[in-house]
């Protein structure tokens, strides 16, 4: 599945990947004039950016999920003590 394929005027369109000279990417909705070329450098570096972040994103709410555990033991404690 598409990821942008509800999002923005191409949406529903398959992508046209042209790799061209000087390690450069060129993207395109199919059916379109219009394009994007990124350099496989940046685009290598933005991958390993979403996967750090992703990472990072999980850890982030584990400890959250963690804290409202304990924050719900903890009213629950109080709860029975207060009888």
């Amino acid at each position: 599945m598409n990821p942008l394929e509800h999002y923005g005027p191409n949406r529903g369109r398959p992508f046209v990947v042209t790799l061209e000279p000087a390690d450069l990417i060129t993207l395109r909705a199919k059916g379109r004039r219009n394009s994007v070329t990124a350099r496989l450098e940046d685009v290598y570096r933005m991958i390993l950016l979403a996967r750090s972040n992703a990472v990072r994103l999980a850890k982030v709410r584990e400890i959250f999920a963690r804290q409202r555990a304990a924050r719900e033991r903890r009213r629950l404690q109080r709860g029975i003590l207060a009888r």
